[in-house]
């Protein structure tokens, strides 16, 4: 396992599937054979992702992974059906490695054949024609370039808000940056997905919301702005509870609903600027019920209207005790 590991190159690209339990069974009717992509040209480079047939473990034949791959394939390939050429979109063949050795055998040449898989390791290997790798690659760069369209957009409106937020020296809260944290989002076209309905490409969303509440909720503050190649402080106050921050309206899970009110117990603040920074803390004490500040080995009684300012950076909160 080392040894794979440390020949993975930066470059490469991890592919991980997710496959049913029932499938890890050794007495499960069926197998998943993988499958990859080459260009069909005199190097045979392997292009675009590896995925995987669901064939018989017994009795399987050739016809029976060349229906399985004619279902899945066009979910991977830019396969049009009005296509005309000479030369066909696609040739599969089966790759058997035993004993170290491998040996090519066209998937057309044994359709009617059973395949034999004991004691042996069998791809299924697709050599692409380059007028269909062309249009891959193609639409790749196109999706690549709407994934980096979308994300600098993001970025670009975020930074506009908080340039807005700091020129109107205005105040945001924290309960906007939970509905933007909890807010659904559309992701770009470099992540769709493969309906289990209908086996096509849709649009995928992404949302986060609360399920499960800790003791202790401890809250990063978004303080420096990163867009490309640089960063910015953001010089925006964010109006915090002291006292009972109410999440109920974020929390799924309704045996949580009464347990999701906070107070505030700790502030780590940042001082200084990106090539300056110091950091200080505001505690308040079990014993007291005081606040205090921390700063380096100093530590200095606070009021409490002064715990929230802009240069808080982290927030902890502490659940409040439910009544017995």
């Amino acid at each position: 396992m080392d040894k794979i590991c440390r020949d993975i190159f930066e470059c490469d690209q991890i592919v991980f599937y997710e496959i049913p339990v029932s499938l890890k069974k050794e007495n499960n009717d069926k197998i998943l054979m993988p499958c990859v992509f080459r260009e069909d040209d005199r190097n045979h480079k392997n292009f675009g992702l590896p995925f995987y047939v669901n064939i018989p473990r017994h009795n399987c034949k050739g016809s029976d992974i060349e229906e399985e791959l004619q279902k899945t394939i066009g979910n991977f390939l830019p396969l049009s059906p009005t296509e005309s050429s000479d030369k066909p979109l696609y040739t599969t063949s089966l790759l058997i490695n035993q004993n170290y050795t491998g040996t090519y055998k066209l998937l057309h040449s044994c359709l009617d054949d059973h395949i034999d898989f004991n004691g042996k390791t069998t791809i299924l290997v697709v050599d692409v024609a380059s007028s269909i790798v062309e249009k891959y690659k193609k639409r790749e760069e196109e999706e690549e370039e709407d994934g980096k369209y979308s994300d600098k957009n993001h970025a670009s409106s975020v930074a506009s808000a908080i340039q807005i937020c700091s020129q109107q020296k205005q105040s945001v809260t924290l309960f906007d940056w939970f509905n933007y944290f909890t807010k659904k989002k559309v992701l770009p076209k470099s992540d769709l997905w493969i309906c289990p309905q209908c086996n096509a490409l849709k649009k995928a969303t992404k949302k986060i919301d609360l399920w499960l509440l800790p003791k202790v909720l401890i809250i990063k503050l978004k303080d420096v702005n990163y867009i490309r190649y640089f960063r910015d402080d953001i010089d925006l106050l964010i109006d915090c509870p002291i006292q009972d921050l109410d999440l109920s309206q974020f929390v799924l899970n309704p045996a949580e609903k009464a347990k999701a009110k906070y107070d505030l117990i700790a502030v780590c603040n940042r001082i200084g600027n990106l090539s300056d920074e110091h950091y200080t803390t505001h505690a308040k004490s079990s014993l007291d019920k005081q606040w205090h500040t921390f700063n380096d080995s100093k530590i200095s009684d606070v009021n409490v209207k002064d715990v929230i300012s802009k240069a808080a950076c982290i927030l902890v909160y502490q659940q409040q005790q439910q009544p017995s």
